[in-house]
């Protein structure tokens, strides 16, 4: 593996073990909690960009990764 595959590996690592990512919909507010019905609805928009994923060459790859809008909270 080469250098900058491990760096970013570490990197990921020590955001997700002070992190936890959560779908959020486009154009809600960072720090914004989701209500119940928008969760859902998040998690389903999310699990559609995803299962709409595939093979590109050798490396896996989203199809519309601008569909995808993530949270970061701190644990």
């Amino acid at each position: 593996m080469k250098f900058a595959q491990v760096e970013f590996a570490a990197v990921m690592s020590a955001v997700f073990a002070r992190c936890r990512v959560a779908p959020s919909l486009a154009g809600a507010v960072a720090g914004e909690v989701l209500g119940g019905e928008r969760l859902e609805e998040a998690r389903r928009l999310l699990r559609g960009c995803v299962e709409d994923s595939g093979f590109e060459a050798v490396t896996l790859a989203m199809r519309r990764p601008e569909d995808v809008v993530l949270q970061f909270e701190e644990r």
